[in-house]
């Protein structure tokens, strides 16, 4: 979760003829599951893999938005907007996931990945509920932690298993003094 202040401008109170200082809005948002799905129930597609459109984006931050009242979002800046977003896309996570790819094979196609995908990972995968209102990076890096342990081990290539037994035959060769 994080946390951004938002404040309207300072104005001038025409009856009391002073300054007036702006309302100030603490607003909490959560890039999660749990807004993701909010989310998808609003626009009816698939959130990951793809780049919002501008409505879509504006519309992403008011699901995202758990705590805080919903007119602070009008007064978001640049700068506000660059904050949410370093956020989303941190993976907040130190975990690393290597994926080896055979030649020929291109990355896993994600941009029809819906939440409903995303919970049945979960549930196979047996992370319980409340990871749902997790950072959705971090949910994600463990979904792919976790498959990548249940991932039986690569088979080897005929050509692989005859370099393997060349190498033990001739460390064989060298430890016992021998021709073979």
């Amino acid at each position: 979760m994080i946390l951004i202040t938002t404040q309207t401008p300072d104005g001038w109170d025409e009856i009391k003829e002073e300054f007036v200082e702006g309302k100030t809005y603490d607003l909490y948002f959560e890039h999660s599951l749990a807004t993701i799905a909010k989310w998808e129930a609003i626009w009816h597609i698939p959130y990951h893999g793809r780049v919002l459109e501008p409505d879509e984006a504006v519309s992403y931050l008011e699901c995202m938005l758990v705590k805080g009242d919903p007119e602070g979002l009008a007064y978001l800046t640049v700068n506000d907007i660059e904050k949410l977003k370093e956020y989303i896309e941190d993976d907040h996570s130190a975990a690393v996931v290597i994926d080896i790819q055979q030649e020929g094979q291109g990355r896993a196609k994600t941009s029809g990945v819906t939440v409903e995908n995303i919970y049945g990972w979960m549930f196979d995968l047996r992370i319980p509920l409340e990871w749902e209102h997790r950072h959705f990076n971090r949910l994600i890096r463990l979904i792919r932690v976790m498959q990548k342990t249940r991932e039986p081990d690569k088979k080897k290539t005929a050509s692989e298993r005859a370099r393997e037994m060349q190498a033990l035959n001739k460390a064989r060769r060298a430890k016992y003094n021998t021709k073979g």
